[in-house]
Parts: structure tokens; sequence; C-alpha cells
């Protein structure tokens, strides 16, 4: 193979196709490679395709990546109402054993990198496979995320208990309000001893910037966070998109010395 590749890929998830795209560097492999886990009604291009920017500069420094769709986002099988952490959680071991089963990925130079809910499930994922995750990266991840979807739930029905619940014109079951009520998603990711990058912008209004600084409690000396000045949710400004990659790739750029 003598240039870059993005083509698309399918999986068999728990619940149906699980479909995405994988990109592979020039050269022969096997590479380095990331699975990058979308977030909470996103897709695998995330807003303003910042993760298609991220596969291609990993891609650029040697780093192959594969993004998927969860099941009921995107292009995957499923609809978005049927959806829970736990759901996702299982998709996310899928991703794993698709990555893993690549010959083109090396097993010992492998990553997650996750983004918003795709974060805190990329923590557990890490401390599900400790040994073999060789570096982790946390954008903004919701590890309150249960208590974002019952404050969003309450708002909608102040007085109520039933009825349609919406976000970003995507309707939420009732199964994932009902889980939200005991989700503990800081629980058990200290079991990762790896690396770990943490990157937050200052401006975030959907996840405080004080949740990662519990995930940086939790990982100790392990983690290190960036706080990416007048960076929204998900780095909407240029500037704040070009700082959160930046940081990522001399992050991950020793799974490439490395190899």
């Amino acid at each position: 193979m003598n240039r870059a590749v993005e083509e698309a890929i399918h999986y068999m998830g728990p619940r149906g196709v699980l479909r995405g795209m994988a990109h592979l560097p020039q050269g022969k492999g096997p590479y380095p490679a990331v699975a990058l886990l979308h977030g909470f009604t996103g897709d695998r291009r995330e807003d303003h395709w910042i993760f298609v920017k991220l596969a291609r500069a990993l891609v650029a420094i040697g780093i192959a990546s594969v993004r998927f769709d969860f099941y009921g986002s995107g292009e995957s099988d499923g609809s978005f109402e049927e959806m829970t952490v736990a759901s996702e959680m299982a998709d996310a071991e899928a991703i794993w054993s698709y990555l893993r089963s690549q010959s083109w990925a090396d097993a010992s130079r492998l990553g997650v990198l996750g983004l918003s809910l795709g974060g805190a499930i990329a923590a557990q994922l890490a401390a599900h496979h400790a040994k073999e995750v060789a570096r982790l990266v946390l954008w903004a991840p919701a590890g309150n995320f249960g208590e974002l979807i019952l404050q969003g739930f309450e708002a909608a029905h102040p007085s109520d208990s039933v009825g349609p619940y919406e976000s970003e014109g995507l309707e939420i079951g009732q199964a994932l309000i009902a889980e939200a009520v005991q989700l503990e998603l800081f629980e058990g990711v200290e079991a990762y001893r790896g690396p770990v990058l943490l990157v937050h912008g200052n401006e975030d209004q959907s996840v405080p910037l004080d949740i990662s600084r519990v995930y940086q409690a939790r990982y100790g000396e392990q983690a290190v966070l960036h706080v990416v000045p007048g960076g929204s949710h998900t780095f909407t400004a240029l500037a704040a998109q070009q700082e959160a990659t930046a940081v990522t790739l001399d992050f991950l750029r020793p799974l490439v010395v490395e190899g």
C-alpha cells in the first residue's frame, strides 16, 4: 500500500450492523491505530466534521483510525430512541474487537479517543481492556451524563413523568431515562493505568470543566488535563479545533515512535 486509504466499513454489533470509516496511512502496516467514539446525538463525523479532520491528521503522522456510528445513530442500524449507555458500551466493545481483528492494526499500539458521552464510554472501555489500550484520550468526557439527561427531562416535563423528550431533533427513549437514574460513569475508570490525555474547553456549556478534573483526580499522575481557551463542548471555533487536534497528535505520536 503506497497511499493513504479511506474506506467504508461495517461490523455486526450486538443488535445490528455498525457502519463506519477506516483511515489507513501510507506504507505497509501494521500501523498504530485509534478507535474514535462519538458523542450523544452525534455520529462518526461529529460536529463540524472534527472526527474526519482528526482521522486525516492522524493518518498524516502514521496512525490509522476507525470511526463508527453507534447503534441508532448516523447510518448504523436501529433507531435513536433505542439507544442507552449500556447499548453504546456494548457497541464500543464490538468496535474494539473489530479494531483488534484487523491485520493492518498493531495490537501493541492501540488507543481510544472519545468525545462527550463517547469519552465516558472510552474511559470504561479502557478500564475493561487495561492491558490492551496503549493510550487514552478523553475530549470533554461526560461523566455526568445521567445527571444531564435527568435535568433535561425534568425541564421538558416539570410536573409530569411521561411524554416525549427530545434532544437535537432526536427522541430519547424511556429506557435511557430510566437508566440515567443509576448511571455511575466514573466508577472503576482508574483500573486503566496507561497514559491519559483530557482535553476540555473552558467555555463548555454542556459538560463543566470540573468533570474532566474529576477524571484527572481518578487517574492521578498518569493523566494530563489540557484546557483549550475559548473552547466550546465540541471545539467549534477553528482555533479551538486546531489546539485540541494538535495536543492530541502530540500525545498519540509516541505510538508511531514505539513502532
